[in-house]
């Protein structure tokens, strides 16, 4: 996708501007290629406890600083990067929908004014996507004949936008979340249980996506639980449901897998497992219950979220030998929507049910690890990753110190410049999807564990 729009804009389709920010700016960026700047990489003074909603609130406010350009009117990195565009270096809806939502999550902690300027302001950006035609969200800035559209992008953009609306009550969001359910979903939605789902992108109907189904089954049961359109979303919710568990939801492990895609003669299963599939599918099986009372997904949601937390699972990197030293496998991004469905199983549950306390543990356990490692104090920012060992040396070397391995460097070219030539020599790169991601996760952390105690020694 992203390819295909950069040569969309080098053939005119979009100004070429000059980046409102220096490619080196401080950070860990360095110089040049391959040069990293003198400095420490991790916190050397951390304290034995910290304040989730605080960390939150400070990195939300952080990463709307750091990366929404004024002059751009977007949200722009500092240097070509993960998600980018060129030539200001602007960001897909996909980052730019996580930029909203952390911006709601956090004007619905503080109800401060600021903030919620703040929100209108990423609001703003994310309308620039906005195609009117289509009543959906573009993957890139709209233009007349932009048609590339995702359905998970829109159920992201969606999400954010229920978020936005719960936090401020302001109609023009509700406005959009209902125009895209109402009149986007529908093109998407199979409704002949042949399989059922949601594809991936409108053009492409021959897959049935987890990011996408489940992403708008939570949308869905948001609505019906606000009492908006509550037959018209709470049938949608049940339908997706319905999908997931026949198709998607691995009976054997209780995680879900990627997709189904039709190959010509039968549809197959994509079967890698990822945070954030098993996050949206626990969170919808358990609006579920709360809109209609069904024990069963409930039940489910409990087998998935103990599966979730079980560290010799398929979610957990398994490089690590002692289990108490393992996290989750892929990153940050990804690992949001799972502590979305984690949290909002714990509630349900209450406090004193075990699993809720398992659930708390993990999440403490998480958020230490990312407040430790992930965090970059020269500028306050985040990496991407959850494995140490894919983002650098300096972190290579942390993640053996930590866990008593010997891994070598598995560069990202995530976490870094996009370019040409060895990936490991390319500057890093912080990223608008990744801290508005953790920002989420200490928000969402903090409704059920305020204090997280660093305990990853």
């Amino acid at each position: 996708m992203l390819r295909r729009l950069k040569n969309e804009l080098k053939n005119g389709l979009q100004e070429r501007l000059q980046p409102e920010f220096p490619a080196a700016h401080g950070g860990y960026y360095g110089d040049s290629a391959g040069a990293m700047p003198q400095r420490p990489l991790f916190d050397t003074a951390l304290p034995a406890s910290f304040d989730a909603a605080t960390e939150g609130v400070d990195l939300a406010r952080r990463t709307q600083s750091f990366f929404y350009s004024p002059r751009h009117t977007q949200y722009c990195a500092r240097v070509d990067s993960a998600e980018t565009i060129d030539p200001q270096h602007g960001y897909v809806v996909w980052a730019v929908a996580i930029g909203v939502w952390a911006q709601a999550d956090l004007y619905a902690r503080t109800r401060m004014e600021c903030d919620g300027a703040a929100l209108d302001t990423a609001f703003r950006a994310l309308e620039r996507h906005w195609n009117p035609r289509r009543s959906a969200y573009c993957a890139w800035i709209y233009y007349d004949g932009n048609n590339d559209i995702y359905y998970d992008d829109n159920a992201h953009c969606v999400n954010a936008l229920i978020s936005a609306y719960q936090a401020t009550g302001k109609r023009e969001y509700m406005d959009r979340v209902i125009a895209v359910m109402t009149q986007l979903v529908p093109t998407g939605w199979d409704k002949s249980g042949n399989p059922g789902g949601v594809p991936w992108h409108v053009a492409k109907p021959n897959s049935r996506n987890a990011c996408s189904t489940c992403a708008l089954a939570v949308a869905a049961g948001r609505l019906a639980l606000m009492n908006i359109q509550p037959q018209y979303f709470g049938d949608m919710l049940a339908d997706f449901v319905k999908f997931t568990q026949a198709h998607l939801l691995d009976n054997n492990e209780h995680l879900i897998h990627d997709s189904i895609a039709y190959d010509g003669t039968k549809w197959k299963i994509e079967r890698v497992k990822w945070t954030y599939n098993t996050g949206f599918a626990i969170e919808s099986f358990v609006l579920l219950y709360h809109l209609r009372g069904s024990q069963e997904h409930l039940d489910i949601a409990q087998k998935m979220a103990s599966a979730a937390l079980d560290r010799k699972g398929a979610l957990y990197d398994k490089k690590a030998t002692d289990v108490s030293k393992r996290w989750w496998w892929d990153k940050t991004y990804f690992a949001q929507h799972l502590v979305d469905g984690l949290v909002a199983l714990a509630k349900t549950l209450g406090p004193t049910n075990e699993l809720s306390k398992r659930i708390e543990a993990e999440l403490e356990h998480l958020d230490g690890y990312m407040r430790a490692y992930l965090f970059d104090p020269v500028d306050g920012l985040y990496f991407r990753s959850l494995r140490l060992y894919t983002i650098d040396d300096a972190h290579v070397q942390a993640y053996n110190a930590l866990t008593g391995g010997t891994r070598t460097l598995e560069a990202d070219k995530e976490e870094r410049e996009n370019g040409g030539g060895d990936v490991a020599h390319r500057r890093m790169a912080k990223t608008l999807l990744a801290n508005a991601a953790v920002a989420r996760i200490y928000l969402r952390t903090a409704e059920i564990v305020p204090t997280i105690h660093l305990n990853t020694q």
